[in-house]
């Protein structure tokens, strides 16, 4: 089976959109798809504590590649 993950863009400001887009993956394809939030700029606040309460999202760490 091919290993399958979502990537997105987000930052504090676009936050709501977010979590409706990651509640959107939760419900309509699954609870355990990796999805990993590449950041806009360091305003991440809101985000962050968002991607701690679910444990198949992550954020993008690797700054130097972007």
């Amino acid at each position: 089976m091919k290993a399958v993950g979502i990537y997105t863009l987000a930052n504090d400001a676009v936050f709501y959109q977010l979590v409706a887009l990651l509640n959107s993956i939760e419900i309509n394809v699954s609870q355990n798809i990796p999805v990993c939030v590449i950041p806009y700029n360091d305003q991440l606040e809101k985000v962050n504590q968002e991607i701690k309460s679910r444990k198949n999202v992550n954020l993008f760490e690797n700054r130097e590649s972007i």
